[in-house]
């Protein structure tokens, strides 16, 4: 459910729990304490000596309680012992609560057990909320998950120590709203359509978008084949001039690719070419001299000079 959706649904929720919602008329709820209404209990701690064997019975984990629903996809198993199962098992009607959780808007979600596994225990993480004669379980599920009693649940589940977890006596001494039985069915109700019609159109809304989506492919696509007004017959038709299009580009990036490559090779061609300098060990080049070379067969005449 997208997050308007879900801010609709939890304003429901608080209606709920105020008694308020829509047409309903009834009288502010009471406040009460958990332990007045209801029978709170913990669950069962898994060690070795519980991996299931002769006497193993479903277990639900943490994993299989979100907020307001529950996820059967992967039930795991626990050993049980003696008469156990007759403490710990579970009945329709019962609330689970997460007893604690890494993000604090998560801590003492709860969903109601729907009976759909027979003879089924949880986890010590969870705890055990079993409404007593003045809760609908329907009532006490909206109630819990609404956005009132989570702040109180995670002033509940604070602790200097850091640790935010719940307890059973936590849960015994927290206080939650409880309309009359009567009023508490009217409010269900109401609750119910509200959450039919935020699931109809979410249903919609998403359904508007697909269309919006198919419908947006269809106009780029007629228009690109000229289909979204009348065409004059003596323009060019869509697809030749497409193909003349990418005929150009082709053309273009030719031309620019051979430009770079006669410019790199002018460049090349142009630069002076580099001297070798010659080895270290390489005798000295030989003295520049004016003379003039002789012509064969002549010898040269050394000046003389004379002193008087």
């Amino acid at each position: 459910m997208s997050d308007h959706f879900d801010a609709l649904w939890q304003a429901v929720l608080d209606g709920v729990a105020s008694g308020a919602l829509g047409c309903v008329e009834a009288q502010a709820p009471q406040e009460r304490l958990v332990q007045e209404v209801a029978a709170v209990r913990g669950g069962i701690q898994k060690h070795s000596r519980r991996q299931p064997d002769k006497d193993a019975y479903p277990f639900l984990r943490v994993a299989n309680v979100g907020r307001g629903t529950l996820d059967l996809g992967d039930v795991h198993e626990i050993e049980l012992f003696d008469n156990e199962i007759d403490r710990y098992r579970l009945e329709a009607g019962d609330l689970l609560v997460v007893e604690g959780n890494g993000s604090p808007e998560q801590i003492g979600r709860a969903a109601t057990w729907d009976g759909s596994i027979e003879d089924c225990v949880h986890q010590n993480h969870l705890i055990r909320v079993r409404p007593g004669p003045e809760l609908r379980p329907e009532y006490l599920n909206l109630v819990w998950n609404s956005p009132t009693v989570a702040q109180r649940l995670r002033r509940a589940a604070s602790s200097t120590s850091g640790l935010n977890t719940l307890s059973t006596r936590k849960l015994k001494e927290l206080v939650i709203p409880v309309a009359a039985l009567p009023a508490q069915n009217s409010l269900v109700e109401a609750a119910n359509r509200a959450y039919a019609r935020i699931v109809a159109g979410h249903r919609r809304v998403n359904d508007g978008l697909v269309h919006t989506t198919a419908l947006r492919r269809a106009l780029l696509s007629e228009a690109f084949i000229g289909g979204l007004v009348p065409q004059d017959p003596d323009d060019e038709p869509a697809e030749d001039l497409l193909k003349r299009i990418r005929a150009e580009r082709e053309a273009a990036d030719a031309e620019r690719k051979a430009a770079r490559r006669a410019a790199t090779q002018a460049k090349r061609k142009n630069q002076p070419k580099r001297k070798v300098p010659a080895p270290a060990d390489a005798p000295p080049p030989p003295a520049p001299t004016t003379d003039t070379p002789l012509p064969e067969g002549e010898q040269a005449t050394l000046p003389l000079e004379f002193n008087a």
